[in-house]
C-alpha cells in the first residue's frame, strides 16, 4: 500500500487574542484536532464557512504557519521532520488571479506562456 500524497493527522493550531495595548486576553482555536488524507490523484476541496481554518491549515501545509500539535505528510515523510515541501503549491483566492470564467482552461494557460513569450503549442500536451 502507497502512502497517501497528503496526510494530516490530528492538526492543533492556537492563535493569542490580544487587546489594543498588545497584552494578551484570550486563544482562538483555529484548527482543532484537524485529520485527512489526499491519495494520489485525488482531488480535495477543502471548504467552510469564514474563520473555520481553512486558510490556517493550508498555511501549515506550506510551511508558513508552525502547527501546536499534529502532523504533516507529503508521501508517508513529515514535513515538520524537514521533508521537502516541493511537491505541494498554493492556489490562492485572488479573483485576479484566478480561472476566469470568460476563458477556457487551454487560453487560461495560455497566458502566461505569451507573457513570457513561450511555446502556444505546448497547450495540448499541458492539458492532458
Amino acid at each position: 500500500m502507497t502512502a497517501p500524497a497528503l496526510e494530516i493527522v490530528n492538526l492543533v493550531k492556537t492563535f493569542a487574542v490580544r487587546s489594543a495595548f498588545g497584552r494578551q486576553t484570550g486563544q482562538v482555536r483555529a484548527v482543532d484536532d484537524v485529520s485527512f488524507q489526499i491519495a494520489k490523484g485525488e482531488v480535495y476541496g477543502l471548504a467552510g464557512e469564514s474563520g473555520s481554518g481553512k486558510s490556517t491549515i493550508a498555511r501549515m501545509i506550506m510551511g508558513l504557519t508552525a502547527p501546536d500539535a499534529g502532523d504533516i505528510r507529503i508521501d508517508g515523510r513529515s514535513i515538520l521532520q524537514g521533508a521537502d515541501r516541493g511537491a505541494v503549491q498554493m492556489v490562492w483566492q485572488n479573483p485576479g488571479a484566478s480561472l476566469n470564467p470568460r476563458r477556457t482552461v487551454g487560453q487560461s494557460i495560455r497566458v502566461p506562456l505569451d507573457a513570457h513569450a513561450k511555446d502556444r503549442a505546448r497547450v495540448p500536451a499541458l492539458l492532458d
